[in-house]
């Protein structure tokens, strides 16, 4: 292999899981903050509104208990470990086409 197809083939990879890191940060960011929004429902200052307010907060806390989960293609959530699965895949992918290109 020679080097320029080498270079471009492992800069191709960078953006690649540059992209798919980014993707996974922002997915796990909008879930631990939609952890967080039930207990924030109830630390507002809910008892001394009305009847309707109540049980509207009620409601949103009851959906919000609920974790969110983004999907992709409905088989993979994006998380960290989504990310870290990614990054030992090809790792594991570009040690391998390493060994085998070595031998020869």
């Amino acid at each position: 292999m020679d080097p320029a197809s080498a270079l471009k083939s492992i800069v191709a990879s960078l953006f690649f899981i540059s992209e798919t890191a980014i993707y996974c940060g922002f997915g796990h960011v909008i879930v631990q903050q939609s952890e967080r929004l039930a207990n924030s429902a109830f630390s507002c200052n809910w008892p001394d509104g009305n009847a309707r307010f109540k049980r509207s907060v009620l409601i949103f806390m009851l959906r919000a208990s609920q974790p969110l989960e983004i999907t992709v293609g409905k088989t993979y959530s994006l998380s960290r470990q989504t990310l870290l699965q990614v990054l030992n895949g090809a790792y594991a992918l570009f040690n391998m086409l390493y060994r085998l290109n070595s031998t020869k």
